[in-house]
């Protein structure tokens, strides 16, 4: 990947490439951390488009999701660069950059500086900011209007269908891992 060639197409601030780091783990997506001009870091994701191939429907979700998120934070006069994701557009006003010589799908937030991510939670505390956050998500969204979200997977957020699934991958028991599953 030419990050350099892929970060110019976004409306970032700075012309040369101070840092570039892999982050995260990346199950789905590929994650890196640049800087550019020893200023401000963004996050650059290499999009998963076998995972999620309408790329359209997933950043129009994020976009509904985060301005919503923003505009409630902003009237309750909290800081929206903290709160919530922040998209960078690319120079011609889209949420992701599509490469056609690579075939892949790039998109640009800004880095939320202070955070951390956690591939694993040791410490019982974490569970409980965990918890908070995830809260504090879901009453900022307690009035969104879901209707303005695309089905990007089909059924994952259906609950009863995929504890159907779950139900029949528990009966077929296909490596035999349900027994010791349960002790």
């Amino acid at each position: 990947m030419n990050i350099l060639k892929i970060i110019k197409q976004f409306k970032v601030e700075g012309k040369t490439v101070t840092s570039n780091n892999k982050h995260g783990e990346g199950r789905i997506h590929t994650t890196e951390i640049f800087v550019l001009d020893n200023t401000y870091p963004y996050i650059l994701q290499k999009i998963n488009h076998h995972v999620f191939p309408n790329v359209d429907g997933l950043m129009q979700n994020i976009i509904n999701v985060t301005e919503f998120i923003k505009d409630k934070v902003i009237k309750q006069g909290r800081d929206p660069h903290r709160k919530t994701l922040n998209v960078v557009y690319t120079k011609d006003d889209k949420p992701y950059f599509y490469d056609k010589d690579t075939d892949s799908y790039y998109r640009v937030y800004e880095f939320i500086k202070g955070t951390t991510e956690y591939q694993v939670l040791k410490d019982p505390i974490d569970f409980y900011w965990c918890g908070r956050a995830f809260a504090s998500f879901s009453l900022l969204l307690s009035d969104f209007d879901t209707s303005l979200l695309h089905d990007v997977i089909p059924n994952f957020h259906n609950t009863k269908v995929r504890y159907e699934h779950l139900l029949a991958t528990i009966k077929e028991d296909k490596y035999g891992l349900v027994e010791t599953a349960l002790d």
